[in-house]
């Protein structure tokens, strides 16, 4: 059931007015903190989930720093950034050509 409400012309410009002073500051709040690089958030799980192990390991990474997190009451946060952080510095990238491959002690070629 619908119904049909009546406003005179001077009551509607003021409300659009309103309305219009609302959308511009919700712009602006949303251009501040965009700003500020907050990221996405993850969970514990997607966390697991993404770097394929177990919440204990997870909290092994939380307690010796290998991962920050934010923890709001008993709820703890990752941001994407930092998760992916620890992706690239755990990087192993494998060269197969064993024409260039070298182990840690060797020195340059004689």
């Amino acid at each position: 059931m619908s119904s049909i409400v009546c406003i005179e012309s001077q009551v509607f410009e003021s409300l659009l007015s309103r309305v219009e002073a609302l959308s511009q500051e919700v712009a602006q709040l949303h251009k501040k903190y965009k700003s500020k690089h907050l990221g996405e958030k993850l969970d514990g799980g997607q966390v697991c989930d993404i770097l394929n192990i177990e919440k204990r390991t997870l909290q092994t990474y939380r307690d010796t720093g290998r991962i920050g997190f934010s923890q709001i009451v008993d709820k703890i946060f990752y941001r994407v950034n930092d998760v992916d952080k620890l992706l690239k510095e755990n990087m192993i990238i494998k060269n197969n050509n064993p024409k260039t491959k070298k182990s840690h002690g060797d020195n340059e070629p004689k």
